[in-house]
């Protein structure tokens, strides 16, 4: 997503698979461009060790939140239930 190319709007959904080459501090500061720039819901699914993870924005403090607990959330921005794999 080139967000300079698309008018400049956010994001509303991201969903990113983690590779073996994501260090901590790398999904961090992703989540943190994500949290700064107003992504409403960001979603993250590690396949090597079956994590799911999920943030979402609230407007009146400007942070991603995490949700808890994921198994069984509906997305209320795309209307799909999560749940857990495992």
């Amino acid at each position: 997503y080139k967000q300079w190319e698309e008018g400049n709007i956010t994001p509303q959904v991201v969903f990113e698979i983690w590779s073996p080459g994501n260090s901590r501090a790398e999904r961090r500061r992703k989540r943190d461009w994500y949290e700064r720039f107003g992504v409403e819901e960001y979603y993250a699914y590690d396949p090597d060790t079956f994590l799911l993870e999920g943030w979402l924005w609230y407007a009146q403090t400007k942070t991603l939140e995490p949700i808890v607990p994921i198994d069984g959330w509906t997305s209320p921005r795309l209307g799909i239930r999560f749940e857990a794999p495992g």
